[in-house]
């Protein structure tokens, strides 16, 4: 058993980044998005992120990859 097996991995939302820790994701999505995304009306990144969200959240590796700024 290496010392990284006990490590916990925070989730975070994938739209803002804030640690879920204790968050309730539903009521935090309302935060963000409607309940219903309307795909003629909104983008495809904010209903994968909505998605990812309502799952459970995504790393904070995974935040910063998809909010990095291009250069």
């Amino acid at each position: 058993m290496s010392p990284n097996d006990n490590k916990t991995v925070v989730k975070v939302c994938p739209e803002c980044g804030q640690p879920l820790d204790g968050f309730d994701v539903y009521a935090h999505s309302l935060a963000h998005w409607p309940e219903y995304q309307d795909p003629a009306k909104t983008s495809a990144e904010a209903r994968k992120r909505q998605k990812e969200l309502l799952s459970g959240g995504v790393t904070y590796d995974v935040y910063a990859t998809s909010h990095a700024k291009e250069v």
